[in-house]
């Protein structure tokens, strides 16, 4: 997982972002889509993948709807991997929202 992690990324900073012109016209300093975006994202997809199903039942006790996506996949239940990916647009879409109001905030205390 580290490699994945570090590596994917990377990838999406070094190679990605040149060609890609949407992240060319982004001035993305501090790399806070890459190391956090891409490696959120990865994050939430692979914990779904490779957590063990005996560990969700310390949250959610015996319902069989609470799998990981790996025992999901083996036993039909295909809301796993829809949920994780509600889930991810869920923060994507928080973290756009509370980001451009911060922004807005900013705008109308701070003469820029």
């Amino acid at each position: 997982m580290g490699v994945l992690f570090s590596s994917i990324p990377w990838f999406t900073m070094m190679i990605l972002h040149k060609c890609t012109p949407f992240l060319r016209m982004i001035n993305d300093t501090l790399v806070i889509f890459h190391t956090h975006y891409v490696g959120g994202t990865l994050g939430g997809i692979l914990t779904g993948v490779l957590a063990e199903s005996c560990l969700n039942c310390l949250f959610f006790g015996d319902d069989p709807k609470y799998v990981s996506l790996a025992y999901a996949i083996k036993g039909s239940h295909s809301s796993a991997g829809f949920m994780q990916l509600a889930g991810i647009a869920f923060v994507l879409a928080i973290n756009v929202v509370v980001t451009n109001a911060i922004c807005l905030l900013i705008r109308l205390l701070v003469p820029l």
